[in-house]
């Protein structure tokens, strides 16, 4: 009661109006579709689209997989295997949370997008490796780099909409858009495919992943043309 008491006796805070006009929902709609085939935006699309395939990878297909490489029928076991390797995966996470989060605002965006895809691609094969050895120690590498490459392509994304976009609303908007499409093809080809091999699942996976790749390559590329562009200028001048 004298907490709640004295809560009440603070001053009141005036919020403060947003300024300018506000736009109708119709408007904010209208403004993702124009960024969707805005040159620089289809690039990071691909980014945006398989950091879904990767929640979907890892939430609805990887316990699955990580089963295949447990030797014991105990379910109880079964289960803390499984808990202890998505432990790493949060280990993974939050490290990189760290990392990429500080290196985000000094290290070149294209770059440390770069090191994500490669996170992801060794997930990949670490969780191949799970199929093929039943090493259940490969499962916790692969978890660690799911982990990784999840939280670094996020972390990316948003650091490229924030500067190259100005952090715009539709822009995220977009984001989670294209991550929720990405997110819901994985989730329905692992309903779909789940009495096939896991490798047929891991199999699908990879393209999405390689169109990440050239959509980085794509970025560089149309970066190296712009700095050859601003440097001819100078040189004019």
């Amino acid at each position: 009661m004298c907490i709640r008491d004295r809560f009440c006796l603070l001053p009141s805070v005036p919020m403060e109006e947003e300024s300018g006009p506000r736009q109708s929902v119709s408007k904010q709609v209208s403004k993702v579709f124009e960024l969707m085939v805005e040159p620089p935006m289809i690039p990071l699309m691909a980014q945006m689209f398989i950091s879904g395939v990767i929640l979907a990878f890892y939430s609805g297909f990887f316990s699955r997989l990580i089963a295949t490489a447990l030797d014991t029928t105990n379910e109880a076991d079964k289960n803390w295997e499984v808990a202890s390797v998505f432990i790493v995966l949060g280990i993974g996470e939050v490290i990189t949370g760290y990392l990429i989060g500080r290196a985000a605002d000094s290290v070149d965006k294209l770059f440390l997008t770069n090191i994500s895809n490669l996170a992801t691609e060794a997930a990949f094969i670490f969780s191949i490796l799970i199929l093929f050895t039943k090493n259940v120690t490969y499962a916790f590498v692969a978890a660690f780099f799911w982990g990784f490459s999840d939280n670094s392509i996020q972390t990316m994304i948003t650091a490229f909409i924030s500067k190259d976009w100005n952090g715009m609303l539709e822009a995220f908007a977009l984001y989670r858009i294209v991550q929720s499409a990405g997110a819901c093809m994985g989730f329905i080809l692992a309903a779909v495919l789940a009495e096939s091999s896991p490798f047929i699942f891991i199999f699908i996976m990879i393209p999405f992943q390689l169109l990440a790749n050239f959509a980085v390559a794509y970025q560089r590329k149309e970066q190296k043309a712009a700095l050859n562009g601003y440097q001819g200028i100078r040189e004019d001048l």
